[in-house]
């Protein structure tokens, strides 16, 4: 028999906080029109090129914009496009953190990126499974006209396909982190998000070459060279937190 002892209540339970994804692409869209400095005129990227680098679909997309179009921000004409109505508001008070609601630090993102990376390399070199490995080898083989879709989807593709393939739940919890730190890093050291100028090619090349080399590695179950290869990776990620420590976390660097 059960021992009674206190009868708990669900008043301790608190509702799960789960933003959708059109709320999501708001805040995105925000933070690109006011770090990429558009002013009213300005059109913004075509829906099909925002659904593929973004990684969500048309009805996601069309959805923030009108959340977009009820706040004044951008206005949509039929057969041209959707283009910025007002910025109004949007680099008042803490700066950029009025677009980064969810971000209290960035350098403080980074660092977490940068732990939660070097795991999921040594994970993954234990628990990736076949399917695991062919997955991450199919998103690394980037080829030159598939710059045409983004850099910033694949590296987002490619990096939560690693955390999935540790097969730990608490790593792979972190994929929407990694996602956020990825578009945070595009913006901190002027990439491109929404298409491409040559010299994010030259920068895509660097990485895609490293991703393979960390596929490699994993396939070959070398967990330390896998580990080995991320940290390299991460240089561009350390430097970045530096370089925010000195010029200070509420401002963009240029």
């Amino acid at each position: 028999m059960i021992e009674f002892r206190r009868a708990v209540t669900a008043d301790q339970l608190k509702p799960v906080s789960r933003e959708k994804l059109a709320d999501q692409v708001v805040t995105i869209l925000k933070r690109f029109i006011y770090v990429e400095s558009l002013n009213a005129g300005d059109k913004l990227p075509p829906e099909r090129k925002l659904a593929a680098n973004l990684g969500v679909s048309y009805r996601v997309i069309r959805e923030a914009l009108s959340i977009l179009a009820s706040e004044d921000i951008v206005v949509r004409e039929q057969g041209r496009g959707t283009f910025v109505r007002s910025t109004v508001g949007m680099g008042n008070g803490d700066g950029h953190l009025s677009v980064f609601p969810s971000i209290s630090s960035r350098s403080d993102i980074y660092a977490l990126r940068i732990a939660v990376e070097m795991a999921a390399a040594a994970l993954a070199a234990e628990n990736a499974t076949e399917e695991d490995l062919s997955e991450l080898k199919s998103i690394a083989d980037f080829k030159e006209h598939d710059f045409g879709q983004g850099m910033m989807s694949y590296e987002i593709r490619f990096h939560r396909a690693l955390l999935r393939a540790t097969h730990n739940p608490m790593l792979k919890g972190f994929e929407d982190l990694i996602a956020e730190a990825l578009r945070l890093k595009a913006y901190d050291i002027d990439i491109p998000v929404f298409g491409e100028r040559h010299p994010t090619r030259e920068f895509g090349k660097v990485a895609i070459a490293e991703h393979r080399e960390l596929v490699d590695a994993l396939s070959k179950r070398d967990g330390a060279t896998a580990t080995a290869v991320m940290f390299r990776q991460m240089d561009s990620v350390r430097a970045l937190i530096h370089g925010l420590e000195r010029k200070g976390d509420g401002e963009i660097l240029q």
